[in-house]
């Protein structure tokens, strides 16, 4: 079992991946702005706003270029508890956290 502090760090200047979480409503909106890649892949994969999983959105050259985790509700701490066991190990790091969600 890992330590406790090993999930935490202070280097504000080390690498990592983004992860977008995005309102169930505005998901369609979301991908419409996307790369053709990025809409091909989703397309693909049968990924849409109920999906309510991780998405590990793939760079073109491989490796993973950052987190989606579409969510009924933004404001409550269950949208986000399944991050924790389904990410893969790696420094990750919230985007456009709303008021609210920062107050989680």
């Amino acid at each position: 079992m890992r330590q406790f502090d090993a999930y935490f760090s202070t280097d504000t200047q080390a690498p990592f991946t983004p992860i977008e979480i995005i309102g169930a409503s505005d998901f369609d909106t979301w991908l419409s702005e996307q790369t053709p890649f990025i809409r091909n892949w989703f397309s693909a994969c049968h990924l849409h706003a109920d999906h309510h999983k991780p998405v590990l959105v793939p760079k073109e050259s491989g490796g993973i270029a950052s987190v989606l985790l579409c969510v009924n509700s933004r404001e409550t701490l269950e949208s986000y508890a399944v991050l924790p066991t389904a990410l893969p190990e790696g420094r990750y790091q919230f985007l456009k956290l709303t008021p609210a969600e920062q107050q989680l």
